[in-house]
């Protein structure tokens, strides 16, 4: 649910989207030139629209704090942008093995399960990238298991990473993004629409066929 966003002339921008599960780990933006937007010339895009430039949220405190030998959960509804590479959430932060977040990838047609500023598809965990509709990507890790990453509840276009994940998670949970103590770069920011994201510090394995299949009948993907 989006309840706070500051117009301006016939766009709207957010600045908080709020944390549904009662935790208050609401994501917020850096300032107003980072604001994803909810309204484009007087409509509603369908979701957050994040530029690709310097759009993002970020929570004040981290939602996975998991390493490589625990367990998270990402579900994310989102529409990249054709031609597009950016991160689209999760615990990623500027340094090598720290976090772990979904990546979109133009440049080899993948969604990548990253660990910091490692989104290489030859040695994570991929999945085939969709670009320019709305797609469910979920990464459901649990210490290095198989099929971690599936599209729309399924497992076709999967590849199982060939190195191991060595990771700890970063400071914040980030949408739209990785945490940058050097603040935006536009090679890494989305450029495309998130309609929902969902975090999960647990194993989700045994509720995914679920969690999935109330967010497609939802969303009618």
């Amino acid at each position: 649910t989006l309840v706070a966003y500051t117009g301006q002339g016939i766009d709207a921008f957010v600045d908080t989207w709020y944390d549904q599960s009662g935790n208050g780990k609401d994501a917020e933006s850096a300032g107003t030139s980072n604001q994803p937007a909810i309204i484009k010339d007087g409509s509603l895009v369908g979701g957050l629209s994040f530029d690709g430039t310097d759009d993002f949220l970020q929570t004040t405190a981290q939602v996975l704090t998991g390493t490589q030998t625990g367990s998270n959960g990402i579900y994310a509804v989102v529409n990249v942008a054709s031609g597009d590479s950016g991160y689209i959430a999760g615990s990623a932060d500027d340094g090598t093995g720290v976090g772990q977040s979904i990546y979109a990838s133009h440049a080899s047609s993948k969604f990548i399960l990253t660990e910091g500023l490692d989104a290489t598809a030859a040695d994570r965990d991929t999945m085939n990238l969709t670009a320019g509709s709305d797609v469910l990507i979920s990464a459901c890790y649990n210490n290095n298991d198989p099929n971690t990453l599936q599209k729309n509840s399924s497992t076709t276009g999967y590849t199982d990473g060939g190195d191991p994940y060595t990771f700890t998670a970063g400071t914040k949970f980030t949408i739209g993004h990785r945490r940058r103590s050097l603040g935006v770069n536009s090679a890494t920011n989305l450029n495309g629409t998130i309609k929902e994201i969902i975090a999960f510090d647990i194993d989700t394995t045994s509720d995914r066929a679920d969690i999935q299949s109330e967010i497609q009948n939802h969303y009618d993907i």
